[in-house]
């Protein structure tokens, strides 16, 4: 009889973590001007999605972007949030011709950080197959996003020298 109050209890509180991770999803939330929720507080702006190779700024150039709009690249230092952005973009732009964009990560001598101070593991399934390149080493590493077709338009992370330039970027809303 324990036993079973004991798994009732346990299939009980699953449920109730379903149920509020569905919650914390579909709740609305308050977002600054410009900016869309799209679950897991997430607040984002995608800017400068135009392929005019005149318009291509830095990893550092766009997130003085965002700062000045009060926010930062995005931080995909969830599953969750990794898959809310790429199913926000998958459902919004047309990536026909846009295949990368900055997002918030740096790289230091202690290894690769999101902006929002999550680790960002070198073997994590976010990573492009052989990234990040372990010859890069720079202090500010520059890391985009690339939407890879073959597998479905999953997002994936590209480690690039610091003098790249990118056609878009991704920026979260902070304090949110």
């Amino acid at each position: 009889m324990q036993t079973r109050c004991c798994v009732l209890l346990l299939v009980a509180l699953q449920v109730v973590a379903v149920l509020a991770a569905r919650a914390k999803r579909a709740s609305p939330q308050q977002c600054p001007e410009g900016f869309t929720g799209i679950g897991f507080g997430m607040c984002v702006s995608v800017r400068s999605l135009n392929v005019n190779y005149f318009d291509a700024r830095s990893w550092a150039t766009t997130n003085n972007m965002c700062k000045a709009d009060g926010a930062r690249l995005v931080s995909l230092d969830t599953p969750e949030k990794h898959k809310a952005l790429t199913e926000y973009l998958h459902s919004n732009f047309d990536f026909s011709s846009i295949l990368q964009m900055w997002v918030g990560a740096t790289r230091n001598a202690t290894g690769w950080w999101w902006l929002n101070s999550a680790p960002l593991p070198v073997d994590s399934n976010i990573w492009l197959e052989g990234e990040p390149n372990p010859d890069e080493t720079y202090v500010h590493a520059i890391t985009f996003v690339s939407w890879n077709i073959v597998d479905g338009g999953h997002l994936h992370l590209r480690a690039v020298p610091a003098d790249s330039l990118g056609l878009g970027y991704v920026c979260e809303a902070t304090g949110v």
